[in-house]
């Protein structure tokens, strides 16, 4: 029995919309007066046929989670030397060969990407 129906975009309550107001619906139910419609909160609490949730009866509209975003990769580049690695520890781990010691500096992907191919990806 299916309580739930995970959505893309939630729909307007169709109830509201006969009043005039613009509420997004959370359940898909039938109404007291026999037909099916969208209702936000506070009309399904009002005139829905039912409280329960189920196949035939109703289900609760669930908003479709946005992925989340990829972290940016960090790369870690020494200036001078034109050393570079994924972690500050791996770069400082190295020995900088144009003054000793790295000049660490972090970087995003596409700011790593333009840097390497200002230096002819070196």
């Amino acid at each position: 029995m299916s309580t739930q129906v995970i959505m893309n975009e939630l729909p307007q309550c169709d109830i509201c919309a006969k009043r005039g107001k613009t509420r997004k619906a959370r359940y898909d139910a039938a109404t007291r007066w026999g037909p099916w419609a969208y209702m936000c909160n506070s009309c399904w609490f009002m005139d829905a046929a039912s409280r329960e949730l189920g196949t035939g009866i109703g289900q609760e509209l669930i908003l479709k989670a946005e992925p989340e975003p990829e972290p940016e990769h960090e790369s870690f580049v020494c200036l001078p030397c034109h050393a570079h690695a994924s972690t500050e520890a791996a770069l400082l781990a190295t020995e900088c060969e144009a003054n000793g010691e790295h000049d660490v500096t972090p970087m995003t992907e596409a700011e790593y990407c333009a840097w390497a191919d200002s230096k002819g990806g070196q």
